[in-house]
């Protein structure tokens, strides 16, 4: 729990002051119940909760501290930023307004079912059906569906940083000497369905928030590496400026010191 995680950070920190303050980052979506149990579970373990930080807030602010308008205390330039988040499983899509100096959220959307693990199954099913129709190998067992998804996973990760990268056959087939060629080409074009969903989404987020303006686009979470992923925002949205943050844990985490920070100068 949370009293764990506390006595964790403090031992690897050789054993620095005790936590007893938190500022904690939490899912947008949540509701009022969730957030209460959230603050509820910290106070159990002894943390007093200065601020329940939502994840997308905490990502902008970590985003406009690199920027140095946070850290060097220069004001906020007015202006809608769109945070968005692929992880492994899940699409978290925020627009967030900056308006004298505050932070508001004003539209979101997502997918709970939509990460980078769906475009590995694309990978996956389209290596399935070359070995299957060229090379008579085919995956049966739930041990080689999972080291086929794994295998998937590598390619696409190879994919983000080169145009072209191969699979071999030979993991799954001592008879087959084989590699498969797979092009960066080839993945975007067995991606579309999954670009289209990413699309409505976006779109249902500008709904919500009301406007077309997204001045800043920031990319947050391992999938969203994929230059396929950057070029369709830039097609929906050509004239935003798209910057790469960091991991979603990291980027939430320095957002939510920052918040911290100031809170603490907001009391003085």
């Amino acid at each position: 729990g949370l009293k764990e995680m506390a006595s964790d950070f403090q031992q690897a920190h050789n054993n620095s002051e005790e936590i007893k303050e938190a500022v904690i980052t939490v899912p947008s979506f949540y509701d009022n119940i969730q957030r209460e149990a959230i603050k509820e579970a910290a106070e159990s373990a002894g943390i007093k909760v200065l601020d329940l930080l939502e994840e997308p807030i905490a990502g902008a602010l970590y985003y406009i501290a690199n920027k140095r308008q946070v850290l060097n205390s220069t004001p906020l330039q007015n202006q809608n930023i769109l945070i968005f988040d692929l992880g492994g499983g899940t699409l978290d899509i925020s627009i967030i307004q900056v308006k004298d100096g505050k932070l508001n959220e004003i539209g979101r959307s997502g997918e709970p079912y939509l990460g980078g693990r769906n475009f590995d199954a694309v990978l996956a099913d389209h290596i399935s059906t070359i070995m299957e129709n060229k090379y008579k190998v085919l995956i049966k067992t739930n041990k080689q569906k999972y080291k086929l998804m794994s295998m998937a996973e590598s390619l696409k990760i190879d994919l983000t940083v080169a145009e072209q990268s191969t699979f071999d056959v030979t993991e799954f087939s001592d008879d087959v000497n084989e590699l498969i060629e797979i092009t960066r080409e080839k993945f975007e074009n067995l991606s579309k369905g999954l670009l289209h969903r990413i699309n409505l989404q976006v779109r249902e987020a500008l709904h919500k928030a009301d406007t077309e303006e997204i001045n800043q686009i920031i990319y947050i979470g391992g999938s969203a590496k994929m230059p396929m992923i950057r070029e369709n925002l830039k097609k929906l949205s050509p004239d935003s400026e798209h910057y790469y943050g960091a991991d979603t844990e990291y980027g939430t985490s320095v957002g939510a010191m920052i918040h911290a920070l100031q809170l603490y100068q907001d009391r003085d």
